[in-house]
């Protein structure tokens, strides 16, 4: 999952393995709407990938950082909510 994450994102865009299967991707300089129709097109990607008989079913949650905020209590928030999240969920949220 990893692989394919990585193979789609241009260079400017950062990919980091959060804690286990989490990931932080940060894009910088792109509006919204676009993050959420690409991560729509990544999802339907990587639950298409078969990984010993079965695929993957992702969740994923997208914020805005502005200047000035607490990286970490952003990250613990987006954390907290996959956490917490129903186990049947595999949407895009905005937070």
């Amino acid at each position: 999952v990893s692989e394919e994450v990585s193979s789609n994102l241009a260079e400017e865009y950062i990919l980091v393995r959060y804690m286990g299967p989490k990931f932080a991707i940060v894009f910088s300089g792109i509006e919204l709407n676009a993050i959420v129709s690409f991560m729509g097109q990544l999802k339907e990607k990587i639950e298409k990938i078969e990984i010993e008989g079965a695929n993957p079913k992702i969740n994923i949650v997208l914020s805005t950082y502005y200047k000035g905020t607490a990286l970490e209590g952003l990250t613990k928030k987006l954390e907290e909510y996959l956490d917490e999240a129903d186990k049947e969920e595999n949407t895009i949220n905005y937070l």
